[in-house]
C-alpha cells in the first residue's frame, strides 16, 4: 500500500460484523489492519450489544468510499438490528439500519470522513 491517499479508521460493531469486515480488509491490498478486538469505551453502553468489537486499520480513501461502503450497506440490510461505527481523525458516525438508507449516504459520510487526507 503505497499511495499516500490513505485515512486510519476504526469501526465498532459485534464480534461478527467486525470478523467479516475483517476478513475484507486481510484479502485487500488497498488496506493495513493495525489492531482488533474488544472495544472497551463506555460510551458504546447504549450500542446495545453484549460484546462489542473493533478494528483499526489504514486504508486508501478509494476503497474507504468504494468497496467498504458497499460491505456496510450489504451487513447492515443483512440484518436490520446491526450497527456500525466508523471513527476517522476528523469524526465518527453511527449507520444504523433504515430502510432508506442507500449505498450513496454510506459513500458520501465515508467521503466526510476521510476528507483530512
Amino acid at each position: 500500500m503505497e499511495d499516500t491517499n490513505v485515512v486510519q479508521l476504526k469501526v465498532l460493531s459485534s464480534p461478527g460484523v467486525i470478523e467479516e469486515i475483517k476478513s475484507v480488509w486481510a484479502k485487500d491490498s488497498d488496506t493495513r489492519i493495525l489492531s482488533s478486538g474488544p472495544e472497551q469505551d463506555p460510551m458504546l453502553l447504549k450500542f446495545g450489544l453484549e460484546s462489542v468489537m473493533m478494528i483499526i486499520g489504514i486504508v486508501k480513501v478509494a476503497f474507504a468510499v468504494g468497496e467498504f461502503a458497499t460491505k456496510i450497506y450489504n451487513l447492515l440490510k443483512q440484518k436490520n438490528d446491526r450497527r456500525v461505527v466508523v471513527q476517522s481523525p476528523i469524526g465518527r458516525y453511527e449507520f444504523v439500519y433504515r430502510e432508506d438508507l442507500t449505498e450513496e449516504e454510506i459513500r458520501s459520510v465515508l467521503r466526510r470522513l476521510a476528507s483530512a487526507v
